[in-house]
Formats: structure tokens, sequence, C-alpha cells
């Protein structure tokens, strides 16, 4: 029996595009663009489950990742947005 749909995980590639994961199936793929992946997507999941018993629905999990984030939250220190109240901490030099 078919599945009804597959879930790709879907991350920005540290060399440029964009990298997809199928959860729970070993179907990987990668392009440059999200329109080039929608259509490597679909040509890779026709290619493992075959035309019979391929999922109807293909959905995407897109994750964001936070390049550069200090791990020390003292650096974080004067870059608080117009508008917005500081804590007693913020005050301390």
């Amino acid at each position: 029996m078919a599945e009804t749909e597959i879930v790709f995980s879907v991350l920005e590639s540290a060399e440029g595009g964009y990298e997809a994961r199928a959860l729970g199936h070993s179907i990987h793929t990668q392009a440059e663009t999200l329109a080039e992946l929608k259509e490597a997507l679909k040509d890779a999941v026709r290619c493992h489950f075959g035309d019979a018993d391929q999922p109807k629905l293909i959905r995407l999990q897109r994750y964001c990742l936070l390049r550069e984030l200090p791990l020390n939250p003292h650096l974080y220190r004067g870059r608080i947005r117009a508008g917005t109240r500081r804590n007693a901490t913020d005050h301390a030099a």
C-alpha cells in the first residue's frame, strides 16, 4: 500500500543552494534554487518508489540556520532595538 505523503527536511547548504532529506526514507537531493529542488524531489521520489507506489503528497519542512550567532550573551549588549525596554542587567557596565 502506498504512503499518502512523504516529508522532507530542507536546509540551506553551506556551499549555497539547498539540501533535502526524506524523513524515514533514504532519499537525498540538492539544488541551487527552491524551484529546482522541488523538481529534483519529484524525480527522486518517483525513482525511489516507482510510479505505482509513490506518495500523493510531498511536504517540505524548511529550516533556517542562524549563522554567526554569538554564544556569549554579553555580546548582545548595545544591540537592542530602539523602543524596547532594557533590563537592570543591561544597564550594568
